[in-house]
């Protein structure tokens, strides 16, 4: 093929792509002042059982400094878990369906740390099957030269209950400097991007038809230590650490 017809194809592909959202985020927040805006986020207060820490809402574990979400993990004395850290999560207003999410974001790393950009349904959603997208996920094992992105399915699936099916892709990038991520979410199908470089594509059809989408999806910012993220082994002495969130925007695909 001609260079120059390569070259405009692959334009027209991108403007393309990029003509089915809106132009404007739907929603967004680049983290300035000094308090988290409550209208988009709550922080979550729960103790996961699989990990060694608990998410709280002291402002000690997220915070905003300099124009950054903080969540920090720290080491704590007296508590049913004895490691802390931060998570927040979207409120319903402020929901992801098909569209397109991005992330700026950097992590502080060290054995047993599991920092996560992911979507879920919300908890009261009574879908089934459900599907989960982790748009990144790291675990010390990587050695900071690797990262995750992984669709999930849950629930009755191929006429059986309790199904759990995943397809993770991993894929080179060094998660303790600043990256953007992105998600695409279409009918048909997921687009993961890195510095807005495709890195992996997930299709209805390569999973079997099983699409639960269509409907609003809970974003979750989390800054975990131990369970997964703990399969090479934790590292008291190096906390705490910080997962740093640079900026969150939705842009909403177009009718």
């Amino acid at each position: 093929m001609n260079r120059s017809i390569f070259f405009f194809f692959f334009l027209y592909q991108f403007i393309a792509m990029s003509a089915q959202f809106v132009v404007n985020p739907t929603w967004q927040d680049n983290f300035r002042g000094r308090k988290l805006n409550a209208k988009i986020w709550r922080r979550s207060v729960t103790n996961p059982g699989e990990q060694l820490s608990g998410y709280s809402a002291d402002e000690e574990n997220v915070f905003l400094k300099r124009g950054k979400l903080h969540l920090k993990l720290i080491k704590v004395n007296g508590e049913q878990k004895p490691y802390r850290s931060g998570r927040v999560e979207t409120n319903k207003e402020y929901s992801v369906n098909y569209g397109k999410l991005v992330i700026r974001a950097k992590a502080e790393v060290s054995k047993g740390v599991w920092p996560a950009l992911w979507m879920r349904p919300y908890p009261e959603d009574k879908h089934d099957p459900k599907g989960e997208i982790d748009v990144l996920e790291y675990i010390d094992c990587w050695k900071d030269t690797l990262v995750q992105v992984n669709f999930h399915l849950w629930g009755y699936i191929n006429d059986k209950k309790n199904q759990h099916l995943q397809y993770p892709c991993r894929i080179k990038c060094n998660v303790s400097e600043w990256h953007i991520y992105s998600c695409e979410l279409y009918p048909d199908h997921i687009v993961f991007k890195i510095d807005d470089e495709i890195v992996y594509n997930v299709k209805k059809k390569d999973v079997g038809g099983v699409w639960p989408f269509g409907y609003d999806y809970q974003l979750l910012l989390a800054f975990a230590y131990g369970g997964w993220g703990g399969s090479c082994g934790t590292n008291d002495a190096a906390l705490p650490k910080e997962f740093l969130i640079d900026y969150v925007k939705y842009y909403k695909i177009k009718e």
